[in-house]
């Protein structure tokens, strides 16, 4: 299972990590670091994409205070 947002409160990455006990998988949750100009480079080339980011979305979620993340940090 794969499970891929934003997960900026500490209540939704514990839901992650809930719900895959709940269903009976392993969890290992990721946490991927990413300058904000760059995200903001990837978001604007999108085509075609699910999400709705936008580079001015991105810019907001680079203020949100995130509390402590215990996941496994990762530069992408």
């Amino acid at each position: 299972m794969v499970l891929d947002a934003v997960f900026a409160r500490d209540s939704e990455r514990a839901a992650a990590e809930a719900l895959a006990e709940r269903v009976g998988v392993p969890f290992q949750g990721i946490w991927l670091d990413v300058p904000k100009d760059v995200a903001q480079e990837r978001v604007a080339a999108r085509r075609g994409d699910a999400s709705d980011a936008t580079p001015d979305v991105v810019a907001r979620q680079f203020g949100y205070d995130l509390g402590t993340i215990h996941w496994q940090r990762r530069k992408a």
